[in-house]
């Protein structure tokens, strides 16, 4: 079975599922990725010992656990968005200041694999009330990203797909000088050379200069965002502060910006740190890919 029949499958599941089944698949099939996913369990711990530093090791084992759950749940929701998004209660704290940094022009979100970020963009558009158009990583598999694409994609959500050549990001700029939204995640990166190390918990982390370039060529602001699950199913929504880009930025100011950004992401972390959803080994700068 190829990855497409694999999430057709699971995306039914999540649609036509019984309540009972939604809830118990994630936490079971969540432990069982946490049993046999060993470098992802790895790489959660490193992660949990950043945020806590050293702690009895039942303690990093028992989190690290809680995480393999918290995002079988997120990639659950993920797959069938209008079952869960519209009957969930949302939290969004900042969001004010998010309206009026869109009476002046679009904006940019710049998100990252922290709770519910599948479904950041679908949230947004609840109470912002604009077009969002999220951009998303090229995937060998194309029937299998279109299957995930279809399921993110509503009312005023579009997905577009970013390929190898820098031209496939243009509409991004129309989209913004209409007054929209873009959002994408800033912890991944596609190469060396579209990467700026900043420091998070004290330790080198790697994320993407593109939403960074994109703010200083649009002239919008960059806005960090993070979601995160709360007890009873609520979700809060978390809008950071605007990171204003010069037009023709330095390198320097390039790195101050993302680490603008990481800063706000570590304190989101620190309150949710079971819901970092950072599977790769991170010690070193990603291989161009």
């Amino acid at each position: 079975m190829n990855q497409a029949q694999l999430r057709g499958w699971a995306a039914w599941g999540a649609r036509n599922g019984p309540g009972w089944f939604i809830e118990l698949a994630p936490l079971v099939i969540g432990l069982i990725a946490f049993c046999v996913a060993k470098k992802a369990r790895r790489a959660v711990i490193r992660n949990l010992r950043r945020i806590h530093g050293t702690r009895e090791m039942s303690l990093d084992l028992y989190d690290a656990a809680k995480t393999f759950v918290a995002f079988a749940h997120n990639l659950t929701e993920s797959l069938c968005p209008e079952r869960f998004l519209h009957t969930r209660r949302l939290i969004v704290r900042g969001g004010q200041q998010t309206a009026e940094l869109l009476k002046e022009r679009g904006l940019i979100l710049a998100t990252a694999h922290v709770g519910p970020w599948d479904n950041a963009a679908m949230a947004f558009s609840q109470f912002a009330h604009q077009p969002v158009l999220m951009l998303m990583a090229e995937e060998q598999d194309h029937l299998a990203a279109g299957i995930q694409d279809r399921v993110r994609t509503g009312e005023n959500v579009q997905v577009l797909r970013l390929g190898s050549s820098p031209l496939s990001a243009l509409s991004t700029l129309t989209h913004l000088e209409g007054g929209g939204v873009v959002v994408a995640q800033m912890d991944r990166a596609f190469g060396r050379r579209a990467l700026v190390q900043t420091h998070l918990f004290d330790a080198p982390f790697w994320v993407s200069n593109g939403l960074i370039r994109l703010a200083a060529v649009s002239g919008c602001p960059l806005q960090p965002v993070f979601m995160a699950r709360l007890e009873r199913g609520a979700r809060l929504v978390r809008v950071g502060d605007p990171i204003r880009v010069p037009y023709h930025p330095k390198e320097d100011e390039v790195e101050q910006a993302a680490q603008l950004y990481v800063s706000q992401l570590e304190a989101h972390l620190r309150q949710f740190p079971s819901q970092w959803f950072h599977f790769v080994d991170d010690e070193q700068p990603p291989a161009p890919g």
